[in-house]
């Protein structure tokens, strides 16, 4: 069976004694707790996904997927440009056939320094959907001269539940713990004691809060130890 959220759901209830004293959470707070801890998860470890996009002139902005949290590469595809102009601005020129290894290291990171000193390697900038209402949206500039056609994509999605390693699905559960416990805090905390027929009961909103707090830390210390080959990522 895949992870799934009724397994969350379980272990925190089991986690804090339900069944034996009172829980002050719905399924709902534990729902929204295990989102929040795969959001995390997935800022650490995400699921990639290629797109490309097709230029238009005088267009800069592209609507993207609205589950795209981040762009951590972008590439571009050009038409054929010609570098003689470009080349005759520094008297540089490279038609000869290149065989030395260092000589041509070297072309290219000359080509690369032409193409910013000139503007011609496109700008790009990504902005994740953040309420209901907006788009995500990918916005491209590119200059008229690079004749770009299309930009190649890397981004990342948030990773669905069924898809968390079982190595992982620990972490998962500890922090959509943790998180409740927070929650719960805030609610026993608003109360402080409880009057029962054997007198004033206190309850443990502080206690609660320190835990997840602690646990909560320890958790993102956890996760940004893992290894990991993902570059930073924008968005």
């Amino acid at each position: 069976m895949s992870f799934s959220l009724v397994e969350i759901r379980d272990y925190v209830k089991l986690r804090l004694g339900a069944g034996l004293v009172r829980v002050e959470l719905e399924d709902k707070h534990i729902d929204a707790a295990a989102n929040e801890a795969l959001r995390i998860y997935s800022r650490y470890r995400p699921l990639r996904r290629f797109i490309n996009v097709p230029l238009i002139s005088n267009i800069k902005e592209y609507q993207v997927a609205d589950d795209t949290l981040g762009v951590y590469k972008m590439d571009f595809v050009h038409r054929q440009v010609s570098l003689a102009v470009i080349e005759d601005i520094f008297h540089r020129r490279y038609y000869e056939p290149i065989h030395d290894m260092d000589l041509y290291v070297h072309y290219l990171q000359y080509i690369d320094t032409l193409k910013r000193v000139l503007s011609i390697e496109p700008e790009w900038h990504f902005e994740p959907k953040r309420t209901k209402g907006e788009k995500a949206i990918l916005y491209i500039s590119a200059p008229h001269q690079a004749n770009t056609i299309l930009a190649l994509a890397v981004t990342i999605i948030k990773r669905p539940m069924h898809m968390v390693p079982f190595l992982h699905e620990d972490w998962i559960q500890r922090y959509a713990l943790a998180f409740c416990k927070e929650i719960l805090s805030r609610v026993r905390g608003k109360w402080g004691s409880v009057v029962s027929p054997a007198g004033g009961q206190s309850l443990d909103g502080d206690r609660l809060a320190a835990e997840a707090r602690e646990e909560l830390t320890l958790l993102d210390q956890e996760i940004r130890g893992w290894q990991t080959d993902m570059p930073p990522i924008w968005g």
